[in-house]
């Protein structure tokens, strides 16, 4: 069964994760045009859901333990992507704090960063970046999540909520303040908040098919 879920995951993999956010970017682009834009941030308008692992309407074999396998599944598979992710901006963010202004919320994040290198400190964008790596490695840890590279040192966990995003919004908002468009850096980090937006920390919502006890007797009679 957790088979079945594995493939159902490498499609959200290939075309949703990669996809949905860019999807979502350009539309909040052409709403924020011309006169009577919106001047504003998207709201998410998309949900994503699966019955893969939930369909308890007569297959025997979504137990309880598939199910607490699928959640965990699709949590493991949104967050290593979302780490991947932040991985490759802080590799682009290496902006210097003489050469880009930073908002005063920016400079705050960067200022909690676990990233103690001292070639780093004129880099708040990266290590803001740094900063969000540790604590999304650190609510994997607390979801029993395995992830491949280590942060750069400890933080505390994100909310269990679709506002653990706020970090990246801080990121994406110093960026564009500071005339940093879509087209360069901020894309990338304006993506990244578009994936927490549309995904959160678990991917997709499990639809529960349960059939009534009522049937269930009626179908063995």
């Amino acid at each position: 069964m957790l088979d079945e879920v594995a493939n159902g995951l490498s499609f959200l993999r290939l075309h949703f994760l990669h996809e949905v956010p860019r999807v979502h970017c350009a539309l909040e682009d052409r709403l924020n045009e011309g006169d009577n834009a919106a001047r504003g941030e998207l709201a998410s308008f998309l949900r994503i859901g699966s019955w893969i692992g939930g369909d308890r309407d007569g297959n025997p074999f979504a137990t309880a333990q598939v199910m607490r396998g699928t959640l965990k599944m699709q949590s493991s598979r949104v967050l290593r992507f979302y780490l991947e992710e932040l991985h490759a901006l802080g590799a682009e963010l290496s902006l210097a704090a003489y050469l880009a202004d930073v908002s005063k919320d920016l400079r705050a994040l960067a200022e909690r960063s676990p990233r103690h290198f001292a070639a780093s400190k004129g880099e708040p964008y990266r290590l803001a970046v740094s900063g969000v790596y540790a604590r999304l490695t650190a609510t994997a840890a607390r979801l029993d999540v395995e992830t491949t590279r280590p942060p750069v040192g400890e933080a505390a966990p994100m909310p269990m909520s679709r506002s653990s995003r706020a970090d990246l919004d801080i990121l994406y908002r110093s960026l564009v303040s500071n005339q940093f468009g879509r087209e360069s850096h901020a894309g990338g980090c304006g993506c990244c908040a578009g994936l927490w937006i549309c995904f959160g920390l678990h991917l997709a919502s499990l639809d529960i098919r349960q059939t009534p006890p009522c049937m269930n007797a009626r179908s063995q009679n």
